[in-house]
Parts: C-alpha cells; sequence; structure tokens
C-alpha cells in the first residue's frame, strides 16, 4: 500500500509523506491517522514508536487493549524490550477508553481534565539522552 503525503495546513501544497511524518515529526506537533486497513495503523504505530526510541525519545502510546498489544508486538519483533522500556519509563501506555473518560465532559473535552488526565502521564516519560524528547500517539 503506497501511503500519501499529508496536507500542510498552507492549502496551495502537499507537505511531507507520511513515513517523514511518523519518523520525524516537529516538536509539538499533532498527527491525525485516518486508516481503513488496521494493518496499515499498527504498522504507522509501531514505526513512530520504534524511530522515537532509536532518537532516545520517551513515547507515550495511548490505545486500545487489542491495538496495545499488537503494538508492543511488533515493537518486539524490532528487537526493542517493552517491559524494560516500561520499566525505565522511556515508554508509557494508557488505555484510550479509560483516557478519554478522564477528560470528557458531557462528551467533550475539559481542559482542566486533560492536562489532569494526559500531563501526569508525559511527566512521567523520560528520555533517554541529550537534547531527546518525548513524542506521544493516541491509536
Amino acid at each position: 500500500m503506497r501511503e500519501r503525503g499529508v496536507l500542510d495546513p498552507n492549502p496551495m501544497r502537499v507537505s511531507v509523506s507520511v513515513q517523514t511524518l511518523l519518523t520525524a515529526p516537529a516538536p509539538g506537533q499533532h498527527i491525525a491517522q485516518l486508516y481503513t486497513e488496521p494493518g496499515f495503523l499498527l504498522r504507522a504505530a509501531g514505526r513512530f514508536a520504534a524511530e522515537g526510541f532509536r532518537r532516545g525519545e520517551g513515547v507515550i502510546l495511548i490505545a486500545t487493549a487489542s491495538h496495545r498489544q499488537a503494538i508492543a508486538r511488533r515493537l518486539e519483533d524490532e528487537g526493542f524490550a517493552v517491559g524494560e522500556l516500561q520499566q525505565r519509563r522511556q515508554l508509557a501506555v494508557r488505555d484510550a477508553a479509560q483516557c478519554l473518560a478522564g477528560f470528557l465532559v458531557d462528551g467533550m473535552p475539559d481542559g482542566e481534565r486533560f492536562h489532569a488526565t494526559i500531563g501526569g502521564v508525559v511527566d512521567v516519560v523520560r528520555p533517554q539522552g541529550t537534547g531527546a524528547s518525548a513524542r506521544s500517539a493516541r491509536w
């Protein structure tokens, strides 16, 4: 399956490829990945997380149980010790439904509750290496 570029905020051009977006996102960049085939999602999430680990970044994955398990298997297949990454706090994994329940009020996101729910996760992830940061994704 060929992965297409994503639209830039400037409607006159297409910016980076999906590959570049997953492996080298800009700091603070928000990525929304639409998909129709679950395998594409798992490849994208695995690529995103693996590249973060290779760069010494902390990674936050917010996903359903089945996606968490599949992504963990992909990472293990690439040689990453998921349990060890979690133990040294370079990887934080959270349940998507629990996170949503933590910050939705009447079906809408609440800013304070969002920061309380997600901010705590961001605070515990530890990048490994000089100048490294954390990357996060909801899958």
